[in-house]
């Protein structure tokens, strides 16, 4: 019996499908969302759209409660909008402000490559400051 060199044999059965070491795409978009509005459903489908080499976008969602909006009524309203984005857009509840969330996401997530979704109102795009290593996935949405 002799080994099989797996990339080989994939090379001839299916060549277009050899195995590769790529790193996940996640994309993490973070926030109170206290409530979600239809405006930060826009920044998901368009970061989306704009990025489809995405294989995950995970939205975070923070804890404080802000305007009588708590955490659990931003992930209703999000499971609401998640019956319209695709599979790959999961929810998470996060405990730590969002922004110290994603930081932590992408220092725990070394074999990922973590790219966080910025989104910002249309005329209000000034340059600010972005977190070191950022990557703005998304930009203004009208």
């Amino acid at each position: 019996m002799s080994l099989i060199d797996i990339d080989k044999l994939l090379e001839v059965v299916v060549p277009d499908q050899k195995s590769t070491d790529k790193k996940k795409q996640v994309g993490l978009y973070a926030g109170g969302f206290k409530p979600p509005t239809s405006g930060h459903f826009k920044v998901v489908m368009k970061a989306l759209r704009d990025n489809p080499d995405l294989d995950e976008l995970k939205i975070l969602i923070g804890n404080k409660d802000r305007d009588g909006v708590t955490q659990a009524q931003s992930m209703l309203i999000w499971d609401i909008y998640k019956k319209y984005l695709p599979f790959k857009v999961t929810l998470e509840p996060v405990s730590k402000p969002p922004v110290k969330a994603v930081y932590n996401y992408a220092k725990e997530n070394p074999d990922e490559d973590v790219d966080w979704i910025l989104g910002a109102r249309e005329g209000n795009t000034q340059p600010g400051r972005k977190p070191h290593g950022a990557r703005q996935l998304s930009g203004p949405v009208p």
